[in-house]
């Protein structure tokens, strides 16, 4: 997974993750292992996953 600057503010916004202040491979790696189980529990690949985070973030849907 490409994690973007969305995705990290609305995880911090829900209080899931601390937001960083530079992004090791080893924080990089622990986000994605949140993000594949935070899909595995809404039954969600990752990438539909990051269309729905963008969505709440932005209210927009991209093609």
């Amino acid at each position: 997974a490409i994690i973007d600057f969305h995705i990290l503010d609305l995880l911090t916004k829900f209080n899931l993750i601390e937001k960083p202040k530079t992004l090791t491979k080893t924080k990089y790696l622990e986000i994605e292992e949140l993000l594949e189980k935070i899909a595995e529990g809404l039954n969600l690949n990752l990438a539909e996953l990051d269309l729905y985070m963008w969505y709440m973030e932005t209210g927009k849907i991209l093609k």
